[in-house]
């Protein structure tokens, strides 16, 4: 996909993202702002929708069909595309990028013992978000949710929120940035999923990567660094809070000052923090205890092939 025009000596790369998810806040600032071009290339973003079709998201379809050159995924699908042959690799990480299992205000339910025989909407049964809340009640609670929960799955994030505000859910597994909204209406967070990394042994680590086709990795190493050049100009500028005006009231149609600073603590904790290359290694060990079967029950060398290492340096922080 990645081709070259005057203007952007390097090429152009094309993506493809959620409307309705957080990447598209990042994109929006670097096309806004110039920094693709700044840094001697062009971005192109194919905007879609969040539903999952025949086990697998519109924009992992995508990647896999050649129509774009790269997108943003959790560890655990990386993983799982890659044992079923697929040619993409994790370029940089995204952030932490891990939601919450919400309640309804007036709702009983006080911890994961009291959602036995429960209706517990998910989005879908390989999301990062239910894996990692399953194998904490494996690890910790000897629970097994999937077998004791009535397991709803909406097949989009937007979908399950509809689902949980009209009352036909007793708790949900939400995305994180739906999180500051439903706590403003009255929804009760009872597990906030990050959280539950250092209990599963893990410290705090990436778990969302930017994933690139291999072919593109190879012959032109260059533009993806300007790529990942023109994301830390953009994640710098969401930091220092420059950039939150207009994504709340352009992009996220939002007029309450309150939640969109809820939304801007919630992004800086799970997204605006430093990392580590190390603690992306680390990931090793958490896909052994979550989802080896989702992942393609790989071995540690082939988990270590999924990441195009000479581009994972720690961003320089503002």
């Amino acid at each position: 996909m990645a081709e070259r025009c005057q203007t952007a000596p390097l090429g152009t790369l094309t993506a493809a993202f959620e409307r309705s998810g957080s990447p598209y806040w990042l994109m929006d600032c670097i096309q806004q702002q110039g920094f693709d071009r700044r840094h001697g290339f062009e971005l192109r973003v194919n905007y879609g929708d969040d539903q999952w079709q025949q086990g697998r998201h519109a924009t992992e379809a995508a990647l896999l069909a050649g129509e774009v050159d790269f997108i943003d995924c959790d560890w655990l699908t990386l993983l799982r595309c890659r044992a079923e042959g697929a040619a993409i690799s994790a370029v940089y990480p995204y952030g932490r990028v891990l939601g919450g299992l919400v309640v309804p205000p007036a709702s009983a339910i006080g911890d994961l013992d009291d959602l036995m025989g429960a209706r517990i909407g998910i989005v879908n049964r390989r999301d990062k978000n239910w894996q990692l809340l399953c194998a904490y009640g494996r690890q910790l609670h000897d629970l097994d949710l999937d077998d004791r929960c009535r397991v709803l799955e909406a097949g989009s994030k937007t979908t399950l929120a509809d689902w949980l505000r009209n009352g036909l859910l007793d708790a949900a597994v939400v995305y994180w940035h739906q999180l500051p909204a439903l706590q403003q209406q009255g929804y009760r967070l009872l597990v906030d999923i990050p959280l539950l990394l250092p209990a599963l042994g893990l410290d705090p680590t990436p778990t969302t990567f930017f994933l690139f086709r291999d072919a593109l990795i190879r012959e032109q190493p260059a533009l993806i660094r300007a790529f990942i050049a023109a994301l830390n100009d953009a994640r710098q500028q969401l930091q220092r809070g420059d950039a939150w005006q207009r994504i709340g009231a352009e992009l996220l149609a939002i007029d309450n000052p309150e939640l969109l600073a809820q939304l801007r603590r919630i992004w800086n904790n799970r997204i605006g923090q430093p990392w580590q290359p190390d603690q992306i290694s680390g990931l090793w060990s958490l896909t052994q205890i979550v989802a080896p079967a989702n992942a393609g029950s790989c071995t540690q060398t082939e988990f270590n092939k999924a990441f195009a290492w000479d581009f994972l340096q720690a961003p320089a922080m503002p």
